[in-house]
């Protein structure tokens, strides 16, 4: 899919109110995968500014990791507006498009980077990811004197090449010393998922205030 940008506030606000038509109040419905592509060719479009490609992975995210992260945040329930099978559907179109995001790793600003690496510990697994540990430890090493950048990208690591139980013992020092914690009896991955989530939105918010 290819898609035009120029920058325009006109643009900008097409584009926040997109993303809350395919995926309101954080909730996947029939739309949402459709929508991933554009999405996608946004976020790997040089036209776009750095900050809001930034803002278009951190969408990718929220998208691919809904079900753990409302698993945490609603258990032992569930979102009242949840759709199982959209939210599976969506994933899959992320996962679909993860080499040609991930692509972008050399290219990209250290922000874009940051959410990369979060979107891969996402899936892992994949194969599309054989790669990005080496790039996110190489990265931690290079900013080694910025500490929330360095702890970010070590839990990124962690989960991606952790055991369980590694995984379960940072999750919860982490929650207990600064992070809004999840309940004990919630799978780790999940758990995981929705602190990743909310140190990448911190992380977010002080790049944010370094721009001029």
């Amino acid at each position: 899919m290819q898609a035009s940008y120029s920058g325009r506030s006109s643009d900008r606000d097409f584009l926040g109110e997109f993303y809350n038509e395919i995926h309101h109040q954080d909730t996947c419905d029939e739309s949402t995968a459709g929508g991933v592509p554009l999405l996608v060719a946004l976020a790997v479009d040089d036209r776009v500014p750095a900050h809001e490609r930034m803002n278009l992975v951190k969408a990718l995210f929220d998208i691919a990791t809904e079900a753990e992260r409302h698993s945490a945040e609603y258990w032992p329930g569930t979102h009242p507006q949840a759709n199982t099978a959209a939210a599976s559907r969506a994933r899959a179109a992320v996962e679909k498009h993860l080499v040609d995001v991930l692509a972008r790793w050399d290219a990209e600003c250290l922000g874009v980077r940051l959410a990369l690496a979060a979107l891969g510990a996402v899936f892992h697994e994949s194969p599309a990811t054989a790669i990005l540990q080496r790039r996110v430890e190489a990265l931690a090493e290079a900013r080694r004197e910025e500490a929330f950048i360095v702890g970010y990208l070590r839990f990124v690591a962690l989960i991606a090449r952790g055991t369980d139980g590694q995984v379960l013992a940072k999750v919860e020092s982490l929650t207990e010393s600064c992070w809004r914690a999840s309940h004990r009896e919630v799978p780790v991955s999940a758990r995981s998922l929705h602190l990743l989530d909310q140190m990448l939105s911190q992380v977010k918010a002080i790049l944010l205030a370094w721009r001029p």
